[in-house]
Order: C-alpha cells, then sequence, then structure tokens
C-alpha cells in the first residue's frame, strides 16, 4: 500500500474513485470542495492510498492559514465528520 498527495493533473483518478460507489455522498464531489475553498477559504487536497496503479482508498482535506495558529487541516470545513476517508473494503 502507498499513500501519498495526489498531483493535479490526478484528480480525475479521485473523480473516478468517487464515482464507482453507489449513492456517494456529495461531500466528495470536487465542485462542492470549490465551493467550500470559495466560502470558507483555503484550499482542497487529496490523499490517496493506492495498490499498485490502483486506488483503494481517499481522503479530501482542507488546509486554511490562521494568523494564531498556522495551517489548520480538517477533513471538511463546518462538517463534522462528513466527507472523511472513503476506502474499498476487502470483504
Amino acid at each position: 500500500m502507498n499513500i501519498r498527495l495526489l498531483a493535479p493533473q490526478e484528480l480525475q483518478l479521485y473523480d473516478s474513485f468517487v464515482e464507482s460507489f453507489e449513492g456517494s455522498l456529495v461531500y466528495y464531489a470536487r465542485p462542492f470542495h470549490a465551493f467550500l475553498a470559495e466560502a470558507a477559504g483555503g484550499s482542497c487536497h487529496y490523499l490517496a492510498a493506492f495498490d499498485g496503479d490502483e486506488i483503494q482508498g481517499v481522503l479530501p482535506y482542507f488546509v486554511k492559514e490562521h494568523p494564531e495558529y498556522g495551517k489548520v487541516l480538517n477533513s471538511l470545513p463546518w462538517y463534522g465528520s462528513y466527507g472523511g476517508a472513503l476506502y474499498r473494503s476487502s470483504e
């Protein structure tokens, strides 16, 4: 298993992985992340766990600079645990 940050040119891999889940929630959609970035500030990044060339899990997260605390990371601003890690079960 190899876990790494997806490069901008690899984001279609993220989209394909998320779309492969029936009933996937809007919290994983990149257009929703763009809305959050515009509304809350910061930027969205995507960690992906690979088994060979295939994504087995993803974790979208936001980074925002805070004047007092420095960089703050959050899975999704305002939404608690919605949109956390998404992974393919081995069962």
